[in-house]
């Protein structure tokens, strides 16, 4: 490659590369593990709050926003606030039942018994963890005897729980020394601020693998577990159907077509197709495939609205018609690359087509076109506006009790974290942090577009570098 084919492709990567890096420094700013800060205010009055970023009106008109202790957001001005300084030994905690909140480790109440002393911070996690895995068990367990004869006992040992877990929580004092009881088995997390670089390091990490493993949580940060798990699935599906349906057209096409004008329109219809916007597959998955054929199997099954409300079905389908010109295209150029000189020698010798492609063709062809392959995943995993039309939800929902993965269902709707970033369904809170799970839902759907792409790449290069190598042998 020439120096000005390199400053070129060096030009186009960091063109690519710097929209990405802004949004990884963004999740990762927003995401930081944060310290309360206990402020005065006029008349002696404090307060433990975290100081909230400002925007572009608040920094000209002087005012700050906090998130006070008991998980409401005030606005203040920036003279009334006399003098902050960091609160490393306050807590926080995410409860399932209400806000965030702030404050001082008052005390644990165990079964009705206040507890209190050094040794509590040691024993306050353990604790917290053995109540809401006891409390999954037994949830599990009423459901699996759910009308078998052991399902009264069960009953029995889950309502003798939830009396002791009633009186089994954690005491709070804000600044103010009011004093909060939160049940501790409805506590999703609880810490402090981490001290030192490798502390915040390791919190940094834990805090973000808590938000993509969890399921949502409807006061504080949600969850991407199910947009995750949904997303994924849809990836796979969606380019495996476009990627493999590319690969026998190709081949077909490769065998049957012979070089001329068809071949031509061929190659500049899949490339048109290529260039249609998302939005109008989704239109025709709309059309076709939910409208269509979903109300046509709800008819004939007589399930209610079932396929005909969307789903991940009809909505890989539409990805993988979608995504199939761009494979289909490569899939030709790996084919195109294998000189013809190899197929008419072993022609010649007395192959068949079918022996042609399956000991000449494809031993030459396998990594460009496993290459071909994958961008059809690559192509499926960037695209949202059509999942719009054809199933993805707006909001998201989760079982607080469940702890295992579960695989979305092919039909009703489902969350994507392309478009729940683009419509953040959760809390105020959220937004008062400054949308940090959008962004984390953009960055890793970005690191899986660029991966399958980069992959797909990579493949494709080391088929055309091996292919110019034996010809020159």
């Amino acid at each position: 490659m020439s120096r000005v084919g390199r400053i070129v492709l060096f030009g186009l990567l960091a063109v690519v590369a710097f929209p990405a890096a802004l949004l990884a420094v963004r999740t990762v700013t927003l995401l930081e593990p944060r310290t309360p800060m206990l402020s005065e205010l006029p008349g002696g009055r404090q307060i433990l709050s975290y100081p909230l970023e400002q925007d572009a009106w608040e920094s000209s008109s002087g005012v700050v926003r906090h998130l006070l202790s008991d998980g409401t957001v005030r606005s203040f001005p920036e003279g009334s606030i006399g003098g902050s300084r960091p609160c490393p030994e306050a807590w926080t905690a995410r409860s399932e039942e209400g806000p965030v909140r702030i404050g001082f480790l008052h005390g644990v109440v165990v079964d009705g018994d206040t507890l209190r002393g050094d040794s509590l911070e040691t024993r306050l996690e353990s604790l917290r963890i053995g109540l809401r895995e006891d409390r999954a068990r037994l949830v599990d367990e009423v459901r699996g005897q759910a009308g078998a004869p052991g399902f009264e006992r069960a009953m029995q040992r889950w309502n003798q729980f939830r009396r002791q877990d009633e009186r089994t929580g954690l005491l709070l004092r804000d600044a103010s020394d009011s004093v909060v009881f939160l049940r501790l088995s409805s506590l999703r997390q609880i810490s402090r601020a981490p001290t030192g670089w490798i502390a915040t390091a390791e919190t940094w990490m834990r805090q973000i693998l808590t938000v993509l493993s969890e399921t949502p949580d409807s006061w504080g940060l949600g969850g991407l577990r199910q947009a995750l798990t949904s997303t994924l699935a849809l990836i796979l599906l969606s380019g495996a159907i476009g990627g493999t349906l590319a690969l026998l057209a190709a081949l077909l096409l490769n065998e049957r077509l012979r070089p001329g004008k068809w071949a031509l329109v061929v190659r500049r219809s899949s490339e048109w197709l290529a260039a249609v916007p998302g939005v109008v597959w989704g239109g025709v998955g709309l059309g076709l495939l939910v409208w269509g054929a979903g109300a046509q199997l709800d008819a004939l099954l007589g399930n209610g609205l079932r396929w005909g409300n969307g789903g991940l079905l009809w909505a890989s389908l539409t990805l993988g018609v979608l995504a199939a010109p761009i494979s289909l295209k490569r899939s030709m150029e790996a084919l195109e690359e294998v000189p013809k000189q190899w197929r008419l020698v072993a022609r010649s010798c007395g192959a068949t087509r079918w022996q042609v492609l399956r000991m000449v063709v494809l031993p030459s062809a396998w990594r460009g076109l496993l290459g071909a392959w994958l961008s059809a995943f690559a192509r499926a995993a960037g695209e949202t506006a059509p999942l719009m039309l054809v199933g993805a939800v707006h909001s998201i929902g989760g079982d607080v009790l469940e702890t295992g993965i579960r695989l979305p269902s092919l039909s009703g709707g489902f969350p994507h974290l392309g478009v729940l970033a683009c419509d953040p369904p959760w809390s105020v809170l959220e937004a008062e942090l400054g949308h940090p799970v959008a962004y984390l839902s953009i960055f890793v759907l970005t690191l899986l577009c660029v991966g399958f792409e980069l992959t797909a790449s990579t493949f494709l290069l080391e088929n055309r570098r091996r292919l110019a190598k034996d010809v020159e042998a």
